[in-house]
């Protein structure tokens, strides 16, 4: 394995990368090394929040275990409220008056040394250690900090309907220090997402009487909490297959739902990438169950909203087709959670066991809700870092709840499939100078160039490499990658090399015009010959983004025939010519080809009529 020459269609090896394949912590084929590690902390975090002022108060021990072949000097810790404080830089608008001093570190120390040096920049903390944490080592930090969580701007998390809440970025965490670029010390700007170890929680979250507080994680204490009409429905809500209205409009009115004027909630949870947390004295509480395919265990889904938004109540049996689905059909690897909480919130943003979602229209909300429920497995089964390749996580979550919503159900899901209006908006964006390819890093990318880069072209790529190896291949490939990578950090080679060691092929072009180059598809019409039933179509790229041919032949009489090859006819050639027998008695009148089903920035010559 080397770096590549330029015009080769090989592709190019980050240096980095090559260290990591040098040390053995991956491997060619797409496989963790024998030699790969990652690290990984134990968080115990007490927080109280405040509804009246939206004060987030809390104290943390965080044993951080590193696993890794270095001895680390410094440790780096996101403090993820610095966000707001009006120096930062940041790719979304924050209200005026939310802007603050972000995270403010009360106490800050490791257990046993008092020896403490740090410095803050941007959303990071970076932390000089008195002594080394030599491998195979651990340490402990003890952390108390507050802060205001901001009053009307929402970026993925905020207050709604003024006491209800959405907790994310909320606790000091530590940073993943990994095989191939050491720290991730990347500020968070509010557009890229996660790239987490796997840790294990244990979380307290005190709260006034009557709020009650959904999070990542096992609820330890509902006895303790729920008075015992509620806490009745909450056990059945466990293992029903119907919907249970847990709290209902009228519960928030004339019930005392919680038993003390304030309470402690208690979660717990293991190998996850994080940790967030909503609470509410309004939001009502549907709660159904569904099998997670292993027929073993029953996956929980609350549906948590406003009485004043009634239709979310709604999402709560396409939420269970859709985990069935995955878990069944595509990928066809149970659920890796308990249980999931959608919170009726701002956009849509997904997190460990909770989803943060608005409520449009029905098939909008619907499509929204799958595409955060499919990212339980991408990044959070699989965690690959969307600080440097958002595509990763983003490609999966676009393209396995296409299929749930073709396949399920049609009443519920309108089928997503391309239409002309995604493919004119995709052909204004291709090859144009705000296009970044999607291995250029998300971190610097911006605006439509980001979504572009994460979303569109890389679902485009995978819609079009499934054509290629067919849908049985293309499901085992992924099905592998997802096996392999389970709980790990995968680089976008280890995917790139499991699919073509799965597939058997050698896909190196492919991934380098889709991924790595800026490119753009373009094809002519460059001869065509019609002779009593035989067509011959001479067909030219002129671009170099490879795209499958989508012919349609219209004959005299109205009628049309259909031509179709999937993108792997360009592998070795420019020029492709496509031979079939027109039916009995028909006159062609004229061809196109790949008009409003495939992307092409000039479809000029994209057509041929018979003079």
């Amino acid at each position: 394995m080397c770096q590549t020459s330029q015009g080769s269609k090989s592709l190019y090896i980050y240096p980095e990368l090559m260290t990591a394949y040098k040390k053995g912590t991956r491997s060619a084929d797409g496989s963790p090394g024998k030699k790969y590690w990652q690290n990984r902390s134990d968080y115990k975090i007490v927080a109280n929040l405040d509804p009246s002022t939206g004060k987030i108060t809390g104290t943390e021990r965080i044993t951080y275990f590193n696993n890794s072949p270095d001895s680390l000097s410094y440790l780096v810790i996101r403090t993820y409220p610095d966000f707001y404080k009006c120096t930062n830089v940041k790719d979304y608008t924050v209200n005026e008056g939310d802007c603050s001093d972000g995270m403010h570190i009360d106490t800050i120390g490791v257990e046993n040394d008092s020896a403490i040096d740090y410095r803050r920049g941007g959303t990071n903390l970076y932390l000089t250690l008195s002594r080394k944490l030599s491998p195979d080592d651990h340490l402990t930090l003890l952390i108390s900090w507050n802060f205001l969580l901001p009053k009307t701007t929402q970026i993925r998390e905020g207050i709604f309907f003024k006491t209800s809440f959405f907790v994310a970025y909320w606790y000091p965490q530590i940073s993943v220090y990994d095989d191939y670029n050491g720290w991730d010390s990347f500020n968070y700007t509010g557009l890229q997402e996660f790239y987490n170890d796997f840790n294990s929680y244990d979380v307290t979250i005190k709260i006034p009487e009557n709020f009650i507080v959904w999070a990542t994680g096992e609820w330890k204490n509902p006895s303790e909490i729920l008075t015992k009409s509620y806490l009745d429905k909450y056990s059945a809500g466990q293992t029903s297959d119907s919907v249970i209205h847990i709290i209902d409009t009228s519960s928030r009115k004339n019930s005392l739902i919680t038993k003390r004027a304030n309470n402690a909630y208690h979660f717990t949870a293991d190998s996850v990438c994080d940790f967030s947390f909503a609470a509410s004295d309004s939001f009502l509480w549907d709660m159904t169950s569904v099998d997670d395919g292993t027929k073993k265990r029953k996956v929980t889904i609350s549906l948590l909203y406003h009485p004043t938004i009634p239709n979310f109540g709604k999402l709560a049996l396409p939420a269970k087709e859709v985990i069935k689905h995955l878990s069944t059909k595509w990928p066809a690897i149970p659920y890796p959670f308990p249980h999931l909480s959608i919170f009726s919130g701002e956009g849509g943003m997904e997190y460990a066991m909770m989803i943060n979602q608005a409520y449009i229209q029905d098939e909008q909300a619907v499509s929204v809700m799958a595409h955060e429920i499919a990212h339980a497995y991408f990044p959070f089964l699989v965690a690959s870092n969307e600080r440097r390749y958002a595509w990763m996580d983003e490609v999966f979550a676009q393209t396995l709840p296409n299929d749930c919503e073709i396949e399920i159900n049609h009443k519920i899901f309108k089928p997503q499939q391309i239409n002309k209006y995604f493919i004119a908006y995709t052909n204004s964006f291709l090859g144009t100078s705000l296009e970044s390819p999607p291995m250029e890093l998300s971190i610097n990318q911006k605006g439509g160039s980001y979504y572009f880069s994460a979303y569109t072209r890389p679902t485009l790529a995978l819609t079009y490499l499934r054509e290629m190896v067919g849908d049985s291949l293309f499901k085992q490939a992924i099905r592998v990658y997802i096996n392999r990578w389970k709980f790990k950090h995968p680089s976008p080679y280890d995917f790139f090399y499991t699919i073509n060691t799965v597939t058997k092929r050698n896909l190196d072009w492919f991934w380098k015009l889709w991924f790595f180059d800026h490119a753009y598809p373009d094809l002519a019409i460059k001869e065509v010959r019609a002779a009593d039933r035989k067509l011959e179509l001479e067909l030219q790229q002129l671009g170099n983004l490879p795209v499958p041919l989508r012919i349609t032949c219209f004959f005299e009489d109205g009628t049309t025939m259909s031509i179709t090859r999937n993108a792997s006819i360009w592998e070795k050639t420019n020029t492709v010519k496509i031979v079939a027998e027109m039916p009995a008695q028909k006159k062609l009148q004229r061809i196109e080809v790949n008009i409003d089903s495939v992307p092409d920035i000039d479809l000029s010559n994209n057509s041929y009529s018979k003079k």
